[in-house]
């Protein structure tokens, strides 16, 4: 309120109190200024009551949920229990498709191989043990001799469940931010770290990016880091990981990965998610725009698809508008994926990303885009590596267009296809380093 407020409201109370008194209510005055003092009093003493200070850790994890140390305590009849690797991550359900998928199936064969509880712990989503097990339906892959279930989603600042742990125990994170909430809670267990991408590049540069770095800096946490890409990338740079880590290249199952007959127009399939700025959205709806305008796609020949959440529906010039698709689970996308003709992806980072991979396993053509040591592909090449300008990435749609309507060449690209295709092949180097990790 403004001093020229108070001082009108002031005038007027004056004003009453001195009626109220001329007309011979003085005991009605002297009561109301009572009952003003008194609330006056109160509301004074709730506005000191409110001003609540934090400690630093408060503050912290009250604006960064994500970060607060897992709750533990020490089993009471350890001698009883069976060792348990606890898998820590944000969520399951459609999270699932890409990295999240890949860490489920590398942990789990790791606690089959040492007859190890596998438990899943989830920090932001209550936990659905039936996206697990149809999970690992799909992938056909074997499952431990016991799985549980744990989530402390609900929690409320620092008081949540309390996670009973052994010293025999093992965490497996699947992000800086899992690493350190188990780091915090000073298990003294094994931690292995999966890095799936260069994570300070989630963020601009403060404090989440440095905090990341300080976590991929660590000496006492093994890296297990997928694709040789990022391995390449972090080795110059985070030299811990490389030190104390291993790498693997991920599996296409062909059961689940295969080309289908083409039927209908020709498909290009455009891989990004909005909310996630390194897939660069904007960027390549701009692409594919120009690619319209030039001529390079033609509406008569092609359809354009887009999957996942997109808010925003967008049309091209001349009216085109693409096909969206939303969420889509693994095997209905693995299976839109081997009816599609192009697939174009960006990620502005030294991981290729799933999608590229994803789509040479399904007899598709990539275009995507270079970064730094991302310059070519040694498993397959029905794939374009195109600079980050327009022009460039417009040569690359020409390109991949051409390839991909050349059947008998781009058939044999396929046949000619070096990918890994099974997990256990693929992942028996990365589980015997995890068992001599010390």
């Amino acid at each position: 309120m403004s001093f020229t407020s108070k001082w009108h409201r002031l005038k007027e109370l004056a004003r009453k109190s001195i009626k109220m008194i001329c007309e011979g209510h003085f005991f009605t005055f002297i009561a109301k200024f009572y009952l003003f003092v008194i609330r006056y009093f109160f509301r004074h003493e709730k506005k000191q009551s409110c001003e609540k200070f934090y400690t630093v850790s408060e503050l912290i994890y009250r604006t960064n949920a994500i970060l607060t140390p897992l709750a533990v305590f020490r089993s009471p009849d350890e001698c009883r229990r069976t060792r348990c690797l606890n898998f820590v991550t944000d969520a399951l359900g459609t999270s699932l498709l890409g990295g999240v998928g890949t860490a489920l199936i590398l942990a789990s064969q790791y606690a089959i191989k040492n007859n190890m509880t596998l438990r899943i712990i989830t920090r932001t989503e209550e936990v659905n043990a039936k996206d697990y097990y149809e999970f690992m339906d799909l992938m056909r892959e074997a499952l431990p001799n016991k799985v549980l279930f744990w989530s402390d989603s609900e929690r409320e600042g620092m008081r949540g469940r309390v996670l009973e742990i052994s010293n025999s125990d093992e965490f497996f994170t699947t992000s800086w931010w899992s690493t350190a909430a188990v780091s915090a809670a000073n298990t003294g267990c094994r931690i292995f770290y999966i890095v799936q991408e260069v994570e300070p590049f989630f963020y601009p540069h403060g404090d989440l990016q440095l905090w990341c770095s300080w976590e991929m800096a660590k000496t006492d946490i093994c890296y297990i880091v997928n694709s040789f890409w990022l391995w390449d990338y972090l080795k110059d740079r985070y030299p811990a990981i490389c030190a104390r880590g291993t790498w693997f290249d991920p599996a296409f199952p062909q059961f689940l990965y295969r080309p289908l007959t083409p039927s209908g127009k020709h498909k290009l399939f455009f891989y990004a998610r909005p909310n996630h700025s390194r897939n660069l959205f904007l960027t390549g709806l701009m692409v594919i725009e120009e690619a319209f305008m030039r001529g390079i796609l033609s509406p008569e020949q092609w359809d354009v698809y887009l999957a996942g959440d997109v808010c925003e529906k967008v049309e091209f010039a001349g009216g085109i508008r693409p096909q969206y698709l939303g969420r889509m689970k693994w095997k209905e996308y693995s299976q839109f994926l081997g009816s599609v003709d192009v697939v174009f992806s960006l990620m502005y980072t030294p991981h290729p990303s799933y999608p590229p991979l994803d789509s040479l396993a399904s007899g598709c053509v990539c275009v995507t885009n270079s970064f730094e040591n991302k310059t070519s592909c040694p498993f397959c090449k029905n794939i374009f590596f195109c600079d980050l300008t327009i022009d460039s990435l417009c040569d690359g749609l020409r390109n991949g267009i051409k390839l991909a309507l050349d059947r008998q060449t781009r058939y044999k690209n396929f046949e000619e296809l070096s990918l890994p295709s099974d997990w256990s092949d693929t992942l028996k180097k990365t589980i015997d380093f995890m068992e001599n990790f010390s």
